[in-house]
Formats: C-alpha cells, sequence, structure tokens
C-alpha cells in the first residue's frame, strides 16, 4: 500500500512488491508450481496521494491491473473506497484522492479483474 520510496513511479513499485511476495513465496513453498504462488499473491495499493506524498494515478491502476491479468494474481483491491468515491482534490487524504478523478474511478478500473 505505502512504499516511501520518494521518487519511485507508485505503478512500478506495486508491481516490484507482487514481485518480491511471489519470490518469498517461492521459496517457502518450492513444491507448488507458479500458477499456484501467483494466486497466493494479492495486491492493495492505496490510490490518489499517498500519506507519504507519492501518487498512485489511474495509469498505475491501469499498469497493476495488466500485471494481474497477466499472473492472475489471487486478488486486486485497492485502498480505499471512501476516497475513491469522493473524488476530492485539496481535502484531508482520509477522505480525498487529492488527484484528478471521477468518483469510483479506480473502482471502475480494478473491478474489471476477474482474476
Amino acid at each position: 500500500m505505502d512504499y516511501h520510496r520518494s521518487g519511485t513511479d507508485y505503478g512500478d513499485a506495486a508491481v516490484q512488491a507482487a514481485q518480491s511476495l511471489f519470490g518469498q513465496l517461492k521459496s517457502l513453498h518450492p513444491a507448488k508450481t507458479d500458477t499456484q504462488l501467483w494466486a497466493m499473491v494479492g495486491a492493495t495499493p492505496m490510490v490518489g496521494e499517498n500519506d507519504d506524498h507519492q501518487v498512485y494515478d489511474q495509469a498505475d491502476a491501469r499498469q497493476l491491473l495488466a500485471f494481474a491479468r497477466r499472473y492472475h494474481l489471487g486478488m486486486l483491491s485497492f485502498r480505499d473506497a471512501t476516497r475513491d468515491a469522493d473524488a476530492c482534490t485539496g481535502g484531508p487524504l482520509s477522505t480525498c484522492t487529492d488527484i484528478p478523478q471521477q468518483p469510483y474511478e479506480f473502482a471502475r478500473i480494478i473491478g474489471q479483474y476477474a482474476g
């Protein structure tokens, strides 16, 4: 969700986190196939501006969606629906993504994932 890596593209960071988890699972479960291991991986980025002030935007969500489809991740979600629904800028991060977007835009992107 939060990567706390200044200057890092948060779409790339989300993919790297999933890949790192896959590598850890592979070492813990050597008898499982790659397909079985990817099914154990889930990704839950924080959409919009994160509390470290880096931004996970709509392009990042589409990037993670494509990655999830390619490897058939077990779960794809985001934090949080309230911020996505409000779609506001200039407000507190607890209620606003603080980036330009339409209400529920991230839900429409991530909701395309079928496993």
